[in-house]
């Protein structure tokens, strides 16, 4: 019964790949580690140092959302397709909306 398990197990273990997981965590890093840090250290008193900390973690958030927009709306390597134009258009795409969407809710709550 148990060496059923552990084939298995090991079957299991031969078809994931390991690779792509740890491309995909070292990809999003970076941003995660931004946004953590930008809420950890979002207690300090002056206020321009609150909003210095909360632009970083609205910009990881539209860098994280960049990222899934690629990997959702398109299944082009744009590293072997050296098509960056398309690439640039979808960050700059998801960098003003999200802009917009800070605008509106800064609008709606002190103007």
């Amino acid at each position: 019964m148990f060496s059923i398990i552990l084939k298995k197990y090991s079957a299991f273990l031969s078809e994931i790949d390991f690779e792509a997981i740890f491309d995909f965590i070292f990809r999003n890093l970076i941003w995660i580690m931004i946004a953590g840090f930008g809420f950890w250290f979002l207690k300090p008193e002056l206020p321009e140092i609150r909003t210095l900390l909360m632009i970083a973690v609205i910009e990881a958030i539209a860098v994280a959302l960049s990222g899934t927009a690629v990997l959702v709306y398109t299944k082009v390597n744009f590293l072997k397709a050296n098509n960056h134009n398309i690439l640039g258009q979808i960050f700059i795409g998801v960098h003003i909306l999200v802009g917009l969407a800070v605008l509106g809710v800064y609008i709606a709550q002190f103007g």
